[in-house]
Parts: structure tokens; C-alpha cells; sequence
């Protein structure tokens, strides 16, 4: 397993669970912040002291190890519509970090949160035909979505104007 040393001040997102870094050209790394690990762990003791006792190891509160199991259970499966590609695990400085797709225009600009893309462009027929496709997908592969948030999806134009939603947290 590849080794590969983070600096915090490099993430290109931090969230309340990870932090993510550029990796290569069309890659990103993503990280559980052991900091947000222990005091998930320390909530789910205060609220059940059974479950707390029966999931004693931080890997159960840990995003990438869920993100793993999910990509684990469906690798012979084309689910990759709206959902970045997995390309493996690397140990970091922080941990075990996941390699995933880093999702960019044709530009290579960033993309759009959904809500950016609503701010600047509203609601419209191609955003609504995008997101039916979105939830169309997810059902037809069984994805389920634990933290439905608006920055957990980005918009992407592609194909002369048409868009594509994709869930890439959560």
C-alpha cells in the first residue's frame, strides 16, 4: 500500500468528517479526521451504551471504511453514472486515505455545487431532468444516501449543454 504524506494547508474541501487533496492529474485522496472519529464515538456512547459496547472501534464511525464496504459490495457493478470512480486505498499521515475520481469540467475548472449552480442559473428544465436521472440511477443500483446536503452534490455540463448531477459524499 502506497504511503503518501498530507499537509492540512493542501486539502482542496474540508468537511465535518474528511478532508480531501488533489492527487494526480484526475485524482483526489480522501481522509477521516480522527479528531471527528472520537467524537462521533463519544456521542454514540452517550446516546446507547449497548450499541456502543457491540461497535467498539472507530472504524465504525469512520466515512471511508462505509465508502469502502459500499464500493466493496458493488466493484462488479457499472454504478458509476453519478458517483466518482474508486481507484483504492493509500495509507496517509492522517490514516488510511480513499483514491476516487476528481471531478472537473472540460475546463478543468471546478464544479458547481447544486446550490451554486441554482444561484446562478435557478431552476431549470435541464437542472430538474439532471437530478431525475440522479434519483432514477441511485434507485436503480440501490444507493442509498445517509447525509443528503446540497454540497455533497455537483453539477457538471456535459454533452452540449446537458447536465449531470453527481453524489460525491454522503
Amino acid at each position: 500500500m502506497r504511503y503518501i504524506d498530507l499537509k492540512t494547508e493542501e486539502a482542496i474541501a474540508n468537511g465535518n468528517c474528511r478532508h480531501v487533496f488533489l492527487y494526480g492529474d484526475n485524482k483526489c485522496i480522501k481522509v477521516s479526521l480522527r479528531e471527528t472519529l472520537l467524537r462521533r464515538k463519544g456521542e454514540q456512547k452517550k446516546k446507547s451504551i449497548v450499541k456502543y459496547l457491540f461497535k467498539p472501534f472507530l472504524k465504525s464511525y469512520d466515512e471511508n471504511y462505509r465508502d469502502l464496504k459500499f464500493y466493496k459490495i458493488n466493484k462488479n457493478k457499472d454504478i458509476y453514472e453519478n458517483i466518482p470512480k474508486f481507484y483504492g486505498i493509500c495509507r496517509t499521515n492522517f490514516g488510511v486515505g480513499i483514491i476516487v475520481e476528481y471531478l472537473q469540467n472540460e475546463d478543468n475548472s471546478i464544479l458547481q455545487t447544486i446550490d451554486e449552480y441554482i444561484i446562478q442559473n435557478g431552476v431549470n428544465n435541464k437542472l430538474l431532468l439532471a437530478i431525475s436521472n440522479l434519483w432514477t440511477n441511485l434507485l436503480k443500483n440501490n444507493i442509498q444516501i445517509r447525509a443528503p446536503h446540497s454540497k455533497n452534490f455537483l453539477v457538471k455540463e456535459i454533452d452540449g449543454g446537458r447536465l449531470q448531477i453527481y453524489m460525491v459524499d454522503g
